[in-house]
């Protein structure tokens, strides 16, 4: 052990060492009293308002002035509504007169296909009937009184679906719109409806010889 001068024993405290830890448990000590504190504590009570610091709004006085009124249909007005401002043949904007059209008389299909109906195609044959209720099935979509007929192979050329063509036989002719094809074989180049047929010929006839133009 050290000695001083005189051959005494010298004794050294380490006080540096345990300044240190007493210093850190304090600080400890203290943070968890604090945060217990900050826990803990009551909420603050709300204090009462004061009535005086309410404003009270009094509402306007009734004017003998009428009040503003909705722009009238017809006038457009921007968000200031100056509608009042424009002059009247700027702010009245009149409405198209509704227009009557007369129906005239109607024209029959055989008049008004008939001029339709040129002379550059000329087809000679047999023409034959189908579509009688009750007898035979016409094309869907076309009511059996109408002047339809189904088109041969001579026939179909270009654009034939809903051509009409002129059917001249034993000294009459028809107009008929083609709507639908035949397997017609033979002589035969054009198959009526009934009622098509039945102005040229009688349909127990079965044919009749005709002159297809178009």
């Amino acid at each position: 052990m050290p000695r001083d001068s005189a051959g005494r024993l010298v004794t050294r405290l380490v006080i540096r060492p345990f300044g240190a830890v007493a210093a850190l448990v304090l600080a400890v000590v203290v943070s968890l009293f604090g945060t217990s504190l900050s826990i803990g504590r009551q909420p603050a009570s709300i204090e009462p308002i004061d009535p005086s610091a309410f404003i009270v709004i009094v509402p306007p006085a009734a004017s003998d002035q009428a009040e503003p009124t909705e722009a009238s249909p017809g006038i457009f007005t921007d968000f200031t509504n100056r509608a009042a401002a424009l002059p009247r043949e700027q702010a009245s904007v009149p409405l198209p007169r509704r227009q009557v059209v007369q129906k005239g008389s109607k024209v029959t299909a055989q008049a008004a296909v008939t001029t339709s109906v040129g002379n550059g195609h000329r087809v000679k044959g047999v023409a034959t009937w189908y579509c009688l209720p009750g007898v035979s099935s016409c094309t869907s979509g076309y009511s059996s009184g109408g002047l339809y007929a189904a088109a041969g192979s001579e026939l179909r050329v270009g654009n034939w679906r809903g051509r009409h063509v002129k059917v001249c036989g034993n000294g009459n002719c028809i107009v008929v719109k083609l709507i639908d094809w035949c397997a017609c074989g033979g002589s035969r180049i054009i198959d009526l409806y009934h009622g098509a047929f039945s102005r040229l010929a009688s349909p127990s006839s079965g044919g009749i010889g005709v002159t297809v133009t178009w």
